[in-house]
């Protein structure tokens, strides 16, 4: 992972998996990780920054819910366990958008936490699971025209 200014993450051609439109998927969250950790770093107020990490939390759904119906429409077998992970993640990332409130220096504290886990947790995610959901689809010769 290559960081650019302020933490900001930088697309890297290596988290590739070969699926476009998961691919794009995974570009936008990085987007939108980057828009949040933006708005920690610009001082916007703990608004701005919730509405930011919502934005992130709806996009991840809307991922992670594509992400399973390609799996449950290609009988991946490690369906069951990548269901597990999205909601694992889904779960710590609710807490830390309920966690937001007005006080004096509460959104830097979010926006730490926030950053360890999504900057872990998605390039983790990319280059693992969904590295192997690629080469199973590619294995099986599965392709995939349009989600």
């Amino acid at each position: 992972m290559r960081e650019i200014s302020k933490g900001l993450i930088e697309w890297d051609d290596r988290w590739l998996v070969g699926v476009d439109a998961i691919d794009k998927d995974h570009k936008r969250l990085i987007d939108l990780i980057n828009e949040l950790f933006t708005s920690k770093y610009r001082a916007y107020g703990f608004k701005d920054i919730r509405q930011n990490a919502q934005h992130l939390m709806d996009y991840t759904n809307y991922h992670f819910e594509r992400e399973e119906q390609l799996m449950k429409k290609a009988n991946y077998p490690g369906l069951k366990d990548q269901i597990v992970g999205h909601r694992k993640m889904q779960q710590q990332a609710a807490e830390i958008i309920n966690d937001i409130d007005d006080r004096e220096n509460h959104h830097l504290k979010f926006t730490n936490e926030a950053e360890s886990l999504l900057r872990d947790w998605l390039i983790e995610h990319i280059v693992d699971s969904d590295t192997q959901i690629s080469k199973y689809l590619e294995k099986h010769k599965i392709i995939v025209l349009e989600m």
